[in-house]
């Protein structure tokens, strides 16, 4: 494998060749063959480990499109017999996704974020972007639901210190509501992502069914969607 110049100005091409034979190119602005590895210690993923715990080598290639914002692709590629894709992530820059190697063997996980409300009634800066644990098989990356529980605020308080968001005063719903909602919802916590809504929402102030409707349809975009609706019945 070979990450070179490509063919226009800011671009290379990383190929993969076998025997002279080419399994697989593609041209993007840069390519990282060792994405961040965290856990025990901080390094790299070296080529060829095995990710999605089959015995089988396999390759993560960090993917930079030019962009700005989020422009950042996590590609894994099975390396055996044939050359396999086993899907991709979404991120923001190789220093913010990272892989977890499990220490009793098994699929490494891979630490990212999911960027569908970038932009979604906020600036960029402002906008929520749940962290997600991911991994990668033969039906592409899968949410690894167990990595993502943690402790929350309690929902009293958080609700509380959303209701005195100044952003209410100015006639708009704070980005810190659909971010908490979010982190609720990415724990498998659905009863207190919608719990928030209802105790965060100014009492009299209409437009709280209106908003969990667009809520929802943007989560829709997600691309761990079905997994999310199927697990929480959304």
């Amino acid at each position: 494998m070979r990450v070179e110049p490509g063919g226009g100005p800011d671009e290379q091409r990383l190929t993969i060749a076998r025997a002279g034979v080419v399994l697989l190119e593609r041209r993007a602005a840069s390519f990282d063959l060792a994405p961040l590895r965290v856990g025990e210690s901080l390094g790299k993923v070296a080529p060829g480990s095995d990710l999605d715990g089959d015995g089988t080598p396999d390759l993560a290639v960090v993917e930079w499109t030019g962009g700005v914002h989020a422009s950042h692709r996590v590609r894994v590629y099975r390396l055996g017999a044939t050359l396999r894709p086993l899907g991709s992530a979404r991120t923001a820059d190789p220093g913010v996704a990272a892989f977890e190697r499990p220490t009793a063997g098994g699929p490494w996980t891979l630490r990212t974020h999911d960027w569908t409300f970038a932009g979604w009634r906020a600036a960029f800066a402002c906008s929520p972007a749940p962290e997600v644990a991911l991994r990668f098989g033969p039906h592409g990356p899968r949410l690894a639901w167990e990595r993502m529980r943690r402790p929350l605020p309690a929902a009293e308080e958080a609700a509380t210190a959303l209701r005195a968001d100044p952003a209410w005063a100015r006639g708009e719903v704070p980005p810190g509501l659909w971010d908490a909602m979010l982190e609720a919802l990415y724990a498998g916590d659905a009863p207190r992502a919608w719990s928030l809504l209802a105790t965060a929402w100014p009492p009299g102030r209409p437009g709280q069914d209106a908003f969990r409707a667009a809520f929802l349809a943007q989560l829709a975009q997600s691309p761990y969607w079905p997994e999310l609706s199927a697990r929480l019945g959304l």
